[in-house]
Formats: C-alpha cells, structure tokens, sequence
C-alpha cells in the first residue's frame, strides 16, 4: 500500500461507499435504500469494532482495502485527521518524530501516541484509539492526545 493512498469515508455523510463495498463482499444483497433504511451503515460495526474517541465521543472505524470507513456523532474533521495519522504511522513504519518500529505492526508508544493498558483507561481518555485490526479479541489502545502536530 503506498502512503497516502488511503480514503477516508465519513459514513455520516455518505454511507454508499460501505453499501457498495458490503454489496461486491456478499455482506448484502438488498438495495441501496433498504440497506441503509435498515441501519446497514451503523450495524457494519456490530460486534467487537475498532474504536476511536474524539472529545470524549466514541466512534468506529474499519480499513477494508484501500478504505477507511468512520461513523461518529458530531463529526467536526477531527476524527478523519486522526485515522490518517494513524494509518500514515501504521503504513510507513515511522511518525513524523522519527520515531519507528517494523513496518506493518501496530505502531506502539509513537510519538503523540501512547499504549494504554486496561479498559478503564480508554473510559478517561479524551482522544484515542482502540485497535485490533478487524480480527481477533485483543485491542491496543492508545492515547492520541496530541495527534493534530501529526496529521497527513
């Protein structure tokens, strides 16, 4: 994956990128309208979704190939900012500090970013992620406090 070549869909605001991806997957075979009448939007993060906060909100988040789709309340362009932060740290092996680890894995205790240890913290966060990639049942979950001096 080249850097930068990610799109980031805010699902408050178009929700037909996740219909069509959910549609060529085989996640769905209704249409566009009974999809997201029926919450299909919202119910693509049941289960065990990565997570972000922003001012205290949570939200949700998936990469599925070359997207990042988001749904949060009160969208202000902070969430955005942050996933590609994070994806740019994630896809290139290293934060805009210079700090870096192995290219591919979760990056941990980068700059503007520090790795929490227990639910209870994520609950007092204001800004952060929580992140198992899609898959299993462990989360990294990391403090982003200051993710704005590393936005992409």
């Amino acid at each position: 994956m080249k850097k930068n070549s990610l799109q980031f869909v805010n699902l408050l605001e178009n929700p037909f990128p996740l219909w069509e991806y959910c549609t060529e997957n085989g996640f769905t075979d209704l249409s566009y309208d009974e999809w997201y009448q029926g919450g299909g939007d919202l119910s693509f993060f049941e289960g065990d979704p990565d997570m972000m906060k922003i001012d205290g909100e949570t939200g949700f988040f998936a990469h599925c190939g070359d997207k990042v789709f988001f749904w949060i309340e009160n969208y202000t362009g902070k969430a955005e900012k942050i996933l590609r932060a994070f994806f740019t740290a994630f896809e290139v092996g290293t934060t805009r500090g210079g700090e870096s680890w192995i290219s591919g894995q979760l990056p941990k205790g980068c700059s503007g970013a520090k790795e929490l240890q227990s639910w209870q913290m994520w609950e007092r966060l204001n800004c952060g992620i929580a992140y198992r990639g899609g898959a299993g049942y462990t989360y990294t979950i990391q403090s982003w406090g200051n993710y704005l001096r590393y936005t992409a």
